[in-house]
């Protein structure tokens, strides 16, 4: 999965951020769309790799006419050489603006890159003008939500939409306009959590998205998980409000085994002043300087109070009295907790410090240290390998009714 913030693309394909769609996959998303009174007569697929998704879409609907949008060239050259009736390969970069069809098609399918890309002026202008819910912020933005975006943009009441995405889309505060906005105006709306593993060589936390574009109105979403082999295993429906929240259905059987009434939750750690701060140094280079820091480590499976012995440094991070103490990374500990009791020290930057007015303290740690808040952390923790929370997505976390 490319994301080339954070460093340089190793080829020309890992600057696309291409994971190719296995067949089982590909039928089963196929299988989930709508299909118009009249039939598939049109199918467009943005980012088509190597045409997995349009060959399951032509298996279901031979006569479909299907347009397969490439910007690699090796891709495309394999794409026209295996010759196909009813389809048409383009080599054009999605985001950029030059192609656009002549008409909206019966169906939009795309498995875009999970990674992150440079926002241009032209993607920002794509981005702001549409009304799918979300608007960007900085200079990044996530390759499935400019493809999304994209689509949204080309389609029309009746349209059906069929996308592969990366987790952050169903379950991240800041795509929540996104996901109010695809259960208010798609219809026959489902949202499948598919395997970390199903992608070859890659593990990311992807879902299925299908439905078709329609007018404003109250609808009730259907969300499933699947297997590797596109089998489904689970499925639940929920109403617009939960959707909200979130679309993964992990994160809602959790909510009901818990029998946690989210309409009630209507404060969250950042609506109670809570102050969230990572630490200042690795635990690698608190040893390397011989200080005693707090870590992950550190943090208890039954979540306790502890007495910090660091002492008070200048130029670091500092926990005291009061303080709460959780797990930023870490796949096995994002869950934990500790409240400082007593005492002082510096933190490693594994660690998050939430500081909150005396009035919050004892809800905070309640919500914190309870079942639904180790659940809440753990669907919302991002990341395929080592999971972390992003403090805008820890200060969304409702808060427990007093």
């Amino acid at each position: 999965m490319a994301d080339l913030r954070y460093r340089k693309a190793r080829n020309l394909a890992d600057s696309y951020g291409q994971v190719f769609t296995p067949r089982a996959i590909a039928d089963l998303l196929v299988q989930s769309l709508p299909v118009p009174a009249g039939g598939v007569c049109s199918l467009l697929d943005l980012g088509a790799g190597q045409g997995a998704l349009s060959d399951a879409a032509h298996r279901m609907h031979p006569g479909a006419r299907a347009t397969l949008l490439e910007v690699d060239p090796t891709l495309v050259r394999g794409l026209t050489q295996s010759r196909k009736r009813n389809r048409r390969v383009v080599q054009a970069d999605v985001l950029d603006g030059q192609w656009q069809p002549s008409a909206a098609p019966s169906w939009i399918l795309s498995n875009p890159p999970f990674g992150h890309m440079a926002m241009t002026e032209e993607l920002a202008s794509q981005v702001t003008q549409s009304d799918l819910g979300f608007q960007p912020e900085g200079t990044w933005l996530r390759g499935d939500v400019a493809f999304l975006v994209k689509a949204w943009n080309m389609a029309v009441r009746g349209t059906s939409l069929g996308f592969i995405v990366a987790s952050p889309i169903l379950c991240a505060p800041i795509y929540a306009g996104i996901r109010t906005t695809l259960a208010r105006e798609m219809g026959e709306l489902i949202v499948t959590q598919l395997p970390e593993k199903v992608f070859d060589r890659a593990q990311v936390y992807a879902h299925m998205i299908s439905g078709r574009k329609a007018a404003v109105r109250k609808r009730r979403i259907v969300l499933r998980k699947a297997n590797v082999e596109g089998r489904i295993v689970d499925e639940l429906s929920i109403d617009q409000a939960a959707a909200h929240a979130s679309l993964d259905i992990d994160y809602h059987r959790a909510i009901e085994r818990l029998g946690v009434d989210l309409s009630r939750m209507r404060e969250t750690l950042s609506s109670a002043g809570a102050l969230i701060t990572r630490g200042s140094r690795s635990n690698a280079d608190y040893k390397r300087l011989g200080l005693e820091a707090f870590h992950t480590t550190d943090l208890d499976v039954c979540g306790g109070d502890v007495h910090l012995t660091g002492g008070e440094l200048t130029g670091h991070q500092i926990a005291r009295a009061g303080d709460m103490l959780i797990a930023r990374v870490g796949s096995r500990c994002i869950a934990r907790q500790a409240r400082v009791h007593g005492g002082s020290g510096p933190y490693t930057e594994s660690v998050y410090r939430v500081t909150v007015p005396q009035q919050y303290r004892q809800r905070v740690w309640q919500t914190l240290s309870s079942s639904f808040g180790t659940e809440w952390r753990l669907a919302h923790a991002a990341g395929s390998c080592a999971k972390h929370l992003t403090v805008q997505t820890l200060a969304s976390m409702p808060l427990l009714p007093a």
